[in-house]
């Protein structure tokens, strides 16, 4: 939870840079790919310690535990942005061909497609492949993906940062845990020196590469802070609420920095982002839960 609510932070501070021209800001203004390519990591690490927790009956749950619990908020946000800005989403046959080239009304939930595709991937390969197939199923998937959207000429943040889910399902089934992350300095050394390699060779496909190591050099070092001094109520909260958080960031970034509100203290603008953000990440979250709990199945 720590570490979710740490990047649900730094994910907004690196969108509000795009706005602000705050030296302290804009230092997250090249962070939006490895602060999600540590979200995709601790997904796919995340997915496999729960298959070894609960087995069968995990993959048999699996879309209604995972995929709804993905959807849903996801819904709600698109609601409530459509409700503010309906022209957005007016023009019915632009809007789908926008769509087609990747081009989406709030353009960070780009995301929800891609975890959405890596959890079926996932699904796929740990439902019906034995063990020593579902890594490299996983791995093959995440470069069809990559090659996919490159030929299609996505944006680059829709897959630049894929081969961090990869990554956290290779960490859990090789049996790493961030217990044992605290005191490996070596797998952070290693990791920062591969992943900066790979990102100073300067080609595309190797500053792709980079984001294997990115995420593991990051738990690695995350591991080593004093975590548990963290297990506090306001950080739990934020944990939780993190993917709304990343859903809904958009929807108030937007007016705030774009019209102003009549603010013109950036300080001011930071923090009413920052206080609206979390009001209606938790509204969702609450929403969500209410919608997932008429769910006959679902099991949170």
């Amino acid at each position: 939870m720590p570490i979710k609510a740490l990047l649900a932070l730094m994910i907004v501070a690196h969108h509000i840079s795009y706005y602000s021209d705050s030296e302290a800001i804009q230092l997250f203004y090249h962070l939006g790919a490895p602060i999600v390519s540590v979200f995709l990591f601790i997904s796919g690490y995340g997915l496999v310690i729960s298959y070894r927790k609960d087995g069968r009956h995990y993959l048999d749950t699996f879309f209604k535990r995972r995929i709804l619990a993905i959807f849903v908020p996801f819904a709600l946000t698109v609601l409530v942005h459509m409700l503010l800005d309906f022209d957005a989403y007016s023009d019915v046959v632009g809007l789908l061909a926008n769509m087609s080239h990747g081009v989406l009304p709030l353009s960070n939930t780009w995301y929800v497609f891609a975890i959405l595709y890596f959890y079926l991937i996932f699904w796929l390969s740990y439902r019906f492949l034995p063990f020593r197939a579902r890594l490299f199923s996983i791995a093959v998937g995440s470069v069809l993906y990559i090659v996919t959207l490159r030929l299609l000429n996505f944006a680059q943040c829709w897959y630049i940062s894929a081969l961090g889910f990869a990554a956290g399902t290779a960490l859990a089934e090789f049996g790493f845990k961030f217990e044992r992350l605290k005191s490996d300095a070596v797998l952070l050394a290693a990791s920062v020196m591969a992943g900066g390699a790979f990102f100073f060779l300067g080609s595309s496909w190797s500053y792709q590469l980079c984001y294997i190591f990115i995420p593991i050099a990051f738990a690695a070092a995350v591991a080593m802070l004093p975590l548990e001094k963290l297990n506090v109520a306001p950080v739990r909260f934020l944990g939780e609420i993190s993917y709304s958080v990343y859903l809904c960031q958009m929807i108030v970034i937007q007016p705030i920095w774009e019209n102003g509100l009549g603010l013109d203290s950036q300080l001011l603008k930071l923090l009413l982002s920052y206080v609206a953000i979390i009001v209606l990440a938790q509204l969702i979250t609450l929403a969500g839960r209410k919608i997932l709990a008429l769910c006959p199945s679902h099991q949170s």
